[in-house]
C-alpha cells in the first residue's frame, strides 16, 4: 500500500512580518535566543536588534520564526554538531517493528516512518544496534528525520537533512544553532502560493530572467548555501542559490539568489533577495536520494 509521504516532519511554522523595502531596508533583530545545555533552557529575553551589513538586494524584509508548534519550534537554541549525524539514513526504512504492526494500515510489522512512539522506538533501538550517537536519535526523536551533514560556520552552521520517508532520501540544505535550533532552506523559502518565494519570482529583474515562463519552481532541495562575510556588528550572512526550472529535470531559466541573516545570538533576521543568477542546461544527473519509493 502507497503510503503517503510524511512532509511534517521538517515543517516549521513560518510567519513571515515582512515589509518590502527598497535597497538599503535596515533589518530588526529576532528576539536573541537561550541555549539549552545539557537538557536545561533558558527563556530567550523579549528583543534584540542587529544591523545588517550592506548589499545590493532588491527587496528586503525582516522576519520572525515563532515557536507556534513545540517541540519542532524551540525556544531555545540548541547547538548540534557532527556528532548528531547519521552515516546511513536510508537503512532505517522498513526495519523489522513487529509493534508496529497493523493489519487496517497494511503494515505486517515494519517502519515506514516515524509516525507513532513504537516506530520512533524502534528506529532509535537499531541506531543504537548501529552504534549511532545519542545526538543522532535525539536529533531524529525531536524531527523525525536525521542530520545527514554538518558544516560548522560560526555561531550559526550550515548542514542537510534526510530521511527515507521524506522526498525519496534527498537531502536539504538546513541552518543549525539557530532559533530555532534547525530551519530548513525549504521552510524559509516557502512555498510559490503562499511563500516569500512568489514575491521573490514576480520582481523585475526576475520576471526579466524568466520571460514568459511562470509555471515554475525555485528547487530548494537542490540548493547551495554558502557563507558570506559577517558584517561589523557580527551579523551572520548566508547566500541560498536555488535552480529556477519547469520541472525537475529541465534546463535552469535562472539561479534564485536570497541572503539570509542570522544575528549574533543566532536569532533569524530576515531576507534580502539578490539579482537572478544566470540560467544552464538541464542537469545530466538528477540525485534521487537512496530511499526506495513504496
Amino acid at each position: 500500500m502507497m503510503v503517503q509521504t510524511r512532509l511534517t516532519y521538517f515543517v516549521i511554522s513560518l510567519c513571515i512580518a515582512a515589509t518590502v523595502a527598497v535597497v538599503g531596508c535596515s533589518q530588526q533583530g529576532a528576539p536573541p535566543a537561550a541555549t539549552s545545555t545539557a537538557g536545561t533552557s533558558t527563556a530567550a529575553p523579549a528583543t534584540a536588534t542587529a544591523t545588517a551589513a550592506p548589499s545590493t538586494a532588491i527587496l528586503s524584509a525582516t522576519a520572525t520564526v515563532p515557536a507556534s508548534r513545540p517541540p519542532i519550534v524551540e525556544p531555545t537554541r540548541i547547538e548540534w554538531d557532527s556528532k548528531a549525524v547519521t552515516a546511513k539514513p536510508d537503512v532505517y526504512f522498513r526495519i523489522p517493528c513487529p509493534a508496529a504492526a497493523d493489519p487496517t494500515k497494511s503494515n505486517p510489522g515494519v517502519v515506514f516512518a516515524p509516525d507513532s512512539p513504537t516506530s520512533v522506538a524502534c528506529i532509535t533501538d537499531a541506531m543504537k544496534a548501529n552504534k549511532e550517537s545519542e545526538q543522532a536519535a535525539t536529533f531524529l526523536q525531536r524531527y523525525g528525520g536525521f542530520l545527514a551533514s554538518v558544516q560548522e560556520q560560526g555561531k550559526v552552521d550550515t548542514g542537510t537533512i534526510s530521511a527515507p520517508w521524506q522526498n525519496m532520501g534527498r537531502p536539504e540544505a538546513v541552518f543549525l544553532g539557530s532559533t530555532p535550533g534547525m530551519i530548513p532552506l525549504s521552510l524559509l523559502v516557502g512555498a510559490s502560493s503562499t511563500g516569500p518565494v512568489g514575491q521573490w519570482l514576480k520582481a523585475p529583474a526576475y520576471a526579466s530572467a524568466l520571460g514568459a515562463e511562470t509555471d515554475v519552481i525555485a528547487w530548494s532541495e537542490y540548493a547551495t548555501l554558502a557563507a558570506q562575510p559577517a558584517s561589523p556588528a557580527g551579523t551572520q550572512r548566508f547566500l541560498a542559490t536555488l535552480p529556477v526550472r519547469k520541472c525537475r529535470a529541465c534546463a535552469d531559466l535562472a539561479q534564485l539568489r536570497v541572503m539570509f541573516d542570522f544575528g549574533v545570538d543566532g536569532g533569524y533576521l530576515g531576507w534580502e533577495l539578490q539579482a537572478p543568477g544566470p540560467g544552464g542546461p538541464a542537469p545530466t544527473s538528477i540525485p534521487t536520494g537512496t530511499a526506495t519509493p513504496r
